[in-house]
């Protein structure tokens, strides 16, 4: 089912980015393909989102990957209201799955923005077939160019799958752009992962679009924060 998710929102996507304006406009969201090494597996997929409304905002989430031999999906949910030159505020819900092993998580986002500078985090519980426990991830982008991303952060989701990461996201043209990410964790967990985004929603520049239009997509960072827990209930169901 949530592959069918995906790709009903890659075709509605489609659908809207060629309809005539003003009504593309009031949708945005983007499309993205991802690829790299997550400790020793190799992970590839896609993730797609579409909201609507500009201060009010509700936004639909999709993913599926791969990673290894395991099938990674899932779907999900935000409540927004954003002031673009100053805040969002959020809540989000979503529910991901590796190799039946489910993840759901709730909770609260936020953005605040000081010139070239946002931080973001989110705070939350995370429920399924892992420990039940609170979550927490912290951001802290700035944008040199207004078309260029640098990111530091960090994530908390229990006693194994604490995080740190890095990355970097430039929009080249067309709403196109390319991304890295790059972490590292406790029990020697590490990843390193690129891709290419496309935002529709207007011709914008990169902070622009992050600040007024679509939220990031979480489902494959959140099941990736997550992991150590999985693969701990994947073995307890293989005894």
């Amino acid at each position: 089912m949530p592959q069918r998710i995906v790709l009903a929102l890659a075709i509605v996507a489609g659908m809207v980015t060629a309809w005539p304006t003003p009504f593309a406009q009031a949708f945005s969201g983007q499309l993205q393909g991802i690829y790299g090494q997550v400790e020793n597996d190799e992970l590839e997929g896609g993730e797609a989102s579409l909201a609507v409304g500009s201060r009010f905002g509700l936004q639909l989430d999709g993913a599926y990957a791969e990673l290894g031999e395991d099938q990674l999906k899932g779907v999900g949910l935000h409540l927004l209201y954003r002031e673009s030159e100053s805040y969002l505020l959020g809540l989000l819900a979503d529910h991901a799955e590796l190799q039946d092993v489910d993840l759901n998580r709730v909770g609260v986002e936020g953005e605040l923005y000081a010139g070239p500078v946002t931080l973001a985090a989110t705070i939350g519980h995370q429920i399924g077939d892992i420990d039940d426990i609170a979550f927490g991830v912290v951001d802290l982008r700035w944008y040199p160019g207004a078309d260029l991303m640098l990111v530091a952060g960090g994530s908390l989701a229990d006693s194994e799958d604490d995080r740190v990461h890095l990355g970097a996201e430039y929009q080249m043209m067309g709403g196109v752009s390319g991304y890295v990410d790059l972490a590292a964790g406790e029990n020697r967990y590490d990843h390193a992962l690129a891709g290419l985004r496309y935002y529709f929603g207007g011709d914008k520049e990169l902070m622009q679009r992050h600040r007024r239009e679509a939220a990031p997509n979480p489902i494959i960072t959140n099941v990736l924060q997550g992991l150590a827990g999985i693969r701990s209930r994947q073995q307890e169901l293989a005894r």
